[in-house]
């Protein structure tokens, strides 16, 4: 998407150098110059300013992205312990290949359109040449039917109308370019009407308006597709603020690191083993705390297809009224029958840490934990109506009851650990099972 709003900027830009340079290559034809040595030259200069712009650009880019890099961990809550410099050489290496494609691509068709053209043609002054004028009527229209398909394709998009189907989101992207394009077209018109309205002795507001109408206006295409390459550049931004802000909504960042240790053979070794490592490495000062969080398979039975069973819970959900997402719990729970456990005491320490209050369960209790990746608000409400009724539950034959609400703060960091479904257990059952 960079790319291709990049492509049409650039290409704007040497067209715009070129028309000023129109006479110029036509001095260089009429002396004798041969057009491929003409195209020779302007690769020369292109490859050059190419060059330049990457030596500028490129370190720009990583300041500006270690910046970027700082400031989120600061406004997430990470603490940002000894930050460390991280570049990408098969990054760059596209980067550059991505510019110089589409620079040379928009010099090829640049320089196809001026080798076409006679050397009278680039030696007149572009203001000479004729250009076609159409009735008034006609631009005010073209305005009027712009202005009407913007109005019926924001609507579209603003109501939702056009995330209903992929047709009426290509209608509305349809109405959208194309009344782009006449608004613009037609915006002559207008200008034209203000300069007429303007009063006589003010022959300075009649001039500006003529500049406009004759440098701006005749510019109608460039500047709708300009406006159109805005509007696709804000779009993208906004998507990218609404998913970091969906991001931050769904996961709560609470511990700033997680280090596994999987040689020790006595898991009550594993976090000893692990500060050891770190006092080697002069790390261990570093951090605030370093607590467990144990989590683990069912390991009393080796039936794993009948480990888990929640009748109870799957026929509330049938009672519920028929939706999809009754329909995707249903579908989703039914595949829980060998859960993940999660011991309560480290649990509870994780919502200390994250401010929310600790879980209370009883001897034969237990509360649900699913990552957000799995569920969504209205699924996990869903669900905890079902579980408000503490439905009963076997645990490798034995009765438990679910209680509480749904349970979804992230139990690691620096890597991807996405629970479907688990269970919270006391720390006596926890280490039982």
């Amino acid at each position: 998407m960079t790319l291709g709003i990049l492509f049409f900027l650039i290409y704007f830009a040497c067209k715009y150098q070129f028309e000023c340079r129109r006479h110029e290559f036509g001095v260089y034809l009429m002396l004798g110059m041969r057009r491929s040595k003409l195209f020779g030259m302007l690769l020369a200069e292109d490859f050059l300013t190419s060059i330049l712009a990457m030596l500028i650009g490129l370190p720009v880019a990583v300041v500006l992205s270690e910046i970027v890099s700082l400031v989120t961990a600061k406004l997430v809550g990470m603490g940002i312990i000894g930050h460390q410099f991280s570049l990408s050489w098969f990054a760059i290496e596209w980067t550059l290949a991505g510019f110089l494609a589409i620079k040379l691509t928009a010099l090829l068709i640049l320089s196809g359109r001026i080798s076409r053209q006679e050397i009278g043609t680039l030696l007149s002054q572009p203001t000479n040449r004729p250009k076609k004028q159409m009735p008034s009527v006609i631009y005010g229209l073209a305005a009027i039917c712009g202005s009407v398909m913007l109005a019926v394709a924001y609507y579209m998009a603003i109501q939702g109308i056009a995330w209903t189907k992929v047709s009426m989101m290509g209608l509305t992207l349809l109405l959208g370019i194309v009344g782009t394009m006449l608004l613009f077209y037609g915006m002559r018109a207008l200008i034209a009407l203000i300069v007429k309205k303007g009063k006589g002795n003010k022959q300075l507001h009649v001039f500006t308006f003529r500049q406009i109408q004759e440098n701006v206006i005749h510019q109608s295409t460039s500047m709708a597709i300009s406006s159109l390459l805005i509007l696709a550049a804000l779009c993208c931004f906004g998507a990218g603020v609404g998913i970091a802000g969906t991001n931050n909504l769904s996961s709560d960042h609470v511990i700033d690191y997680t280090f596994e240790d999987h040689t020790a053979e006595d898991s009550s070794q594993v976090l000893p083993n692990i500060k050891a490592v770190l006092k080697e490495n002069s790390l261990e000062n570093q951090f605030s705390e370093l607590f467990e969080m144990r989590v683990g398979r069912i390991r009393t039975t080796e039936d794993y297809d009948n480990a888990y069973s929640m009748d109870a819970v799957m026929d509330s959900l049938r009672s519920l009224p028929q939706s999809e997402d009754r329909d995707v719990l249903l579908n989703n729970l039914g595949y829980a029958t060998y859960p993940y456990l999660i011991c309560l005491s480290d649990y509870n320490r994780l919502l200390e840490l994250s401010g929310k209050p600790a879980l209370q369960l009883g001897e034969k209790e237990a509360a649900v934990y699913i990552d957000t990746e799995f569920t969504t608000v209205s699924r996990t409400a869903m669900l905890n109506q079902v579980l408000a009724g503490h439905p009963k539950v076997e645990l490798d034959g034995s009765p438990i009851h679910l209680t509480g609400e749904v349970q979804s703060v992230n139990l690691v960091t620096d890597r991807s650990i996405t629970l479907s479904f688990a269970l919270i257990l006391p720390d006596e059952a926890f280490l039982y099972y």
